[in-house]
């Protein structure tokens, strides 16, 4: 479609990629890392890139927009060589289900400070325990942030014939077509990446069973299903149940910006009572989202916001700047947990999602696609459910080789196709996939979910610690850490209005 333009060597300048990858911290026993963060990586509440999630363990290592694949993952390299100079008795934790818990009450909620931005962080992560577990928040992905640039949309313009439409609301439009094929094929990127088909039995709280969740027993303290691609993914992993009760559209911007503004400004009852038995900073409100942040979609509109304004809001005056993808679990086999194929593969699939056919998202339809969703990442591997999903996915690896064809005609050599040919092979061959390699290995060696991610995550570590930071870049870090303990102290010793007046500014 595109090459009928006459522009392949220009339509995808300005592309941006970025990665945001969360890993707890852990003993050399398996067991959550109770330190704090470790000063000398900086402050989680100012450091551009290495902040934490929920827990005060969980990691997060977060790249800039940058221009290619290579770039991301050599980025992502440099903040980890930095992290393990700084984990003397402390591993990053490699799969995506967390390592062994304790209490929900011995999980550390993370901390940012006193000032008002810092507060809000904590109250928000403090709020979610209350609504969720925290054993849910502790289960770490990767994010893979895309977006396209204007010479890209103004190509897209003219194919749809809407030169007379401001070029924003073209760039609106075609993310938003782009995130409703995402929904209707998200069921291929647990598939094909899904790396969480097993879990401690430490995750599993009093009230849930391993019987009522359908889930078998592997080995010493550890459950899994046969044929899971991603339990991180299914309805005990990190899901929001209670966004059942509202819809968000994904059929336009205004409408997702409208729905997601009802859901955080009504009051849910349940939610009330953790306000009452816990008190006013419990949580950061009442309602059925505290921020936008709390919506758990596989993927998201973007657009960054100045501080103390609303995602949604910027969203909303300003159009949608980037795509987060959030469906990929961390590959236990890889140092990084990703890699350049995954990054190539992810691409092409986006833009196949975009350029496809996008009708409008009903209910109906929504519902359906949740349900594939929860039988892909809890059976998808199955024969049965495989055979219903081949003829389906040989088709849209014919398209998505089209497009990689396509693609490589910017970049040397032929890396798009080969990563479709990987990934098309992977779909023909299971047993080549992390879920199905970390079964295997787990079976032949006679370990635990435990023993496997300890093992993963003692070799991801000598690995990095064979790789000393070059200088340049461990100055760079340094500098940065310092820089940003510093803008913490700042913004603690300015803050003038009270925490009160902060969150009714933010939230009118």
């Amino acid at each position: 479609m595109l090459r009928a333009h006459q522009q392949t060597t220009e339509i995808f300048k300005g592309v941006r990629f970025g990665l945001e990858k969360e890993s707890l911290r852990t003993t050399q026993e398996g067991t959550l890392a109770l330190t704090p963060h470790p000063r000398a990586l900086g402050a989680t509440l100012t450091h551009p890139w290495l902040t934490t999630d929920y827990a005060e363990c969980l990691m997060e290592f977060i790249t800039p927009p940058l221009a290619t694949p290579e770039a991301v993952l050599a980025w992502l390299h440099k903040l980890h060589c930095f992290v393990y100079q700084h984990l003397e008795a402390e591993y990053l934790w490699a799969p995506s289900m967390p390592c062994r818990l304790g209490a929900d009450d011995t999980i550390p909620i993370a901390e940012y400070g006193s000032s008002n931005l810092g507060q809000m962080r904590h109250i928000y992560r403090r709020g979610l325990g209350y609504r969720y577990g925290r054993r849910m928040q502790c289960i770490a992905g990767i994010h893979f942030n895309y977006s396209l640039a204007q010479p890209f949309w103004s190509v897209w313009q003219k194919i749809l014939h809407l030169t007379d439409s401001p070029l924003q609301k073209t760039i609106d439009t075609g993310y938003f077509a782009m995130m409703r094929n995402t929904s209707r094929m998200v069921w291929m990127i647990p598939y094909l990446l899904g790396a969480s088909p097993a879990l401690d039995a430490s995750f599993l709280t009093p009230e849930q069973s391993a019987e009522n969740l359908t889930l078998l027993n592997f080995h010493d303290q550890t459950y899994y299903a046969p044929y899971a691609t991603s339990l991180r993914m299914s309805d005990l992993g990190y899901q929001n149940k209670t966004q059942s009760r509202v819809s968000i559209s994904w059929n336009n911007v205004d409408e997702y910006v409208r729905d997601l503004s009802k859901a955080i400004e009504t009051p849910y009852l349940p939610y009330e009572k953790i306000t009452l038995q816990h008190g006013s900073q419990a949580q950061l409100n009442a309602n059925i989202l505290q921020i936008e942040a709390e919506y758990y979609a596989p993927i998201r509109p973007k657009r960054i916001a100045r501080t103390g304004t609303r995602p949604s809001k910027a969203l909303n005056a300003q159009g949608v700047e980037y795509i987060e993808l959030r469906a990929i679990d961390i590959n236990p086999y890889l140092p990084l947990g990703i890699d350049l194929p995954t990054l190539y593969f992810l691409e092409i699939f986006l833009l196949w999602c975009l350029i496809a056919e996008s009708p409008p998202l009903l209910a109906v339809e929504k519902a359906h696609i949740a349900e594939q969703l929860q039988t892909v990442v809890r059976e998808g591997h199955s024969a049965t459910h495989h055979a219903v999903l081949a003829a389906q996915a040989e088709r849209i690896f014919e398209d998505l080789l089209k497009i990689a064809v396509l693609r490589d005609t910017e970049v040397l050599g032929t890396p798009y196709q080969d990563a479709i040919h990987y990934f098309e092979h992977r779909f023909k061959h299971l047993d080549s996939s992390p879920a199905a390699q970390s079964l295997a290995d787990m079976r032949t060696h006679n370990q635990s979910f435990l023993e496997f991610g300890l093992k993963q995550s003692i070799a991801h570590k000598a690995y990095f610690k064979t790789l000393p930071c070059h200088p340049p870049q461990k100055l760079e870090l340094e500098m940065l850490a310092q820089y940003s303990l510093q803008e913490r102290e700042r913004l603690e010793r300015e803050e003038k209005m009270s925490f009160k007046d902060y969150l009714g500014r933010y939230f009118a």
